[in-house]
């Protein structure tokens, strides 16, 4: 069991070759052992079955039950050389979780001596190994989520399961390896997000897509989709495995992209709920319902048009589905506009204020178009301002054919202008959305008094 879950730690803590390769020499030294047990034994066999047949009836069978005796004796001696070196490189490789964890630049060898102290090396304080980990069998409720009580096990096995530290002991954050895109790893950059995958693959945008579960619960489709559109692209549904104990939608999925490098297509990956969280079959439960999401844009995509759509396309209408979500990576009038870092986000609402500002302008600029009109005409003709009205009696003013086009143009700036306000809005990005209530205040405050003093006119 150790074993198992120290190999299912590989993609998220360390390091996959250097632990792999530690793992392999502590076996291969067994394995040297195990060879030098059996030629032993081997010779021992000889000499135990010549003294068998001088001394016994039936040599055969207690030259048989000697082996027995002493082939059981060396499997229990394996299994103790195996179990004490497989707990070894699991408390290594726990050290190595909780020093990634702080900002520390150990190297391998040393977090290895720390280990082996023992002692695990934490934001540049030592504790002991043993203060660090929690008993199986009175384990604190490190993660409030956690709901699901822990299975009974034999008495039996309790002794074998505090012998080490196991990855349930720890909050869901941590078995999810979730972090930001400025974390990394202590050792490398051995932490997928979306920040970190579209670094390796630039020509691809994120966006997510939340559902509702079947218990309720939401639901997040991570999806990346190449930049330059085409024709409708096949979608690759894609579930994390990690025994569906650790691990996120964003591991394991850069290797399957290498794999289908050059092949067009969009990449959906699915955030599932953990053992921890669910009971069987909730997690399968909640990979069907993301792929009956995603199977469902592609009919709503197929039937709103007889025309052949991309899925970029596809992607950024049902993204547009009315409920408010939060992302840094949501593209803002076209695909080619997608912030891929937090400071590109920030930028894209910072403009979306100074957007939404211009309109309130543009909008004082129309109401009081003729007054600043009239008064350019009269600083150009050096005060003597002509009449505005063709008669006293009519409030209708002449048209001009140069007042006409200098109003169309502007209500066709400020048509677009709004229409584009509108899509900012659409999209809804909870950000998006603030940045433009920012911007309307914005103007207000500093336009308004144009409008009222154009309306007191009146």
């Amino acid at each position: 069991m150790a074993l198992n879950t120290t190999i299912s730690l590989l993609a998220s803590l360390e390091s996959r070759n250097a632990v792999r390769d530690m793992i392999w020499m502590e076996f291969d030294s067994i394995k040297v052992e195990n060879e030098y047990s059996r030629q032993q034994m081997a010779s021992r066999q000889q000499s135990r079955k010549g003294e068998l047949k001088a001394e016994a009836p039936i040599p055969w069978l207690r030259w048989r039950s000697a082996r027995g005796e002493e082939g059981q004796t060396r499997k229990k001696e394996n299994f103790e050389k195996v179990w004490a070196r497989a707990t070894h490189v699991t408390k290594y490789i726990t050290c190595t979780f909780l020093s990634g964890l702080s900002n520390g630049t150990g190297t391998l060898e040393e977090t290895m001596h720390e280990a082996e102290n023992p002692a695990c090396s934490i934001t540049g304080s030592h504790y002991p190994l043993e203060e660090l980990k929690f008993k199986y069998g009175s384990t604190a409720k490190l993660d409030l989520r956690i709901k699901i009580p822990r299975p009974t096990y034999t008495p039996v096995l309790t002794p074998i399961l505090d012998s080490a530290s196991f990855p349930e002991e720890v909050d869901l954050d941590l078995m999810r390896g979730v972090a930001s895109g400025d974390q990394h790893c202590a050792h490398g950059l051995f932490i997928f997000n979306a920040m970190t995958i579209l670094e390796a693959k630039p020509h691809f945008t994120h966006t997510e897509q939340t559902v509702i579960g079947p218990d309720n619960n939401p639901i997040i489709l991570s999806i990346f989709t190449p930049k330059e559109p085409v024709a409708a692209r096949p979608a690759l549904y894609h579930i994390h495995g990690d025994g569906m104990v650790s691990g996120d939608r964003f591991t394991a999925l850069t290797p399957v992209m290498d794999l289908l490098e050059g092949i067009d297509c969009v990449f959906v990956s699915v955030e599932h709920r953990l053992a921890s969280e669910t009971r069987a079959p909730g997690s399968a439960e909640d990979n069907y319902a993301g792929l009956v999401t995603m199977s469902g844009m592609a009919m709503d995509s197929s039937t709103s048009s007889s025309m052949p759509m991309s899925s970029t396309t596809m992607m950024g209408m049902d993204s547009m589905a009315m409920t408010f979500f939060f992302s840094s990576a949501t593209p803002l009038f076209s695909m080619n506009w997608t912030p891929n870092t937090k400071g590109q986000y920030a930028g894209t609402c910072i403009f979306l204020i100074a957007f939404a500002a211009i309109f309130r302008a543009l909008l004082a600029i129309r109401f009081n178009f003729y007054p600043l009109l009239t008064s350019f005409d009269a600083r150009r003709n050096g005060g003597l301002e002509y009449e505005a009205h063709t008669n006293e009696k009519s409030p209708q003013r002449a048209w001009r054919a140069r007042e006409a086009v200098m109003t169309g143009f502007i209500d066709v700036v400020l048509t677009s202008v709004g229409y584009l306000v509108i899509i900012a809005v659409m999209t809804m990005n909870v950000g998006y959305f603030l940045s433009v209530l920012a911007g309307v205040f914005v103007g207000s405050v500093v336009f308004c008094r144009f409008m009222v003093n154009l309306v007191s006119s009146h």
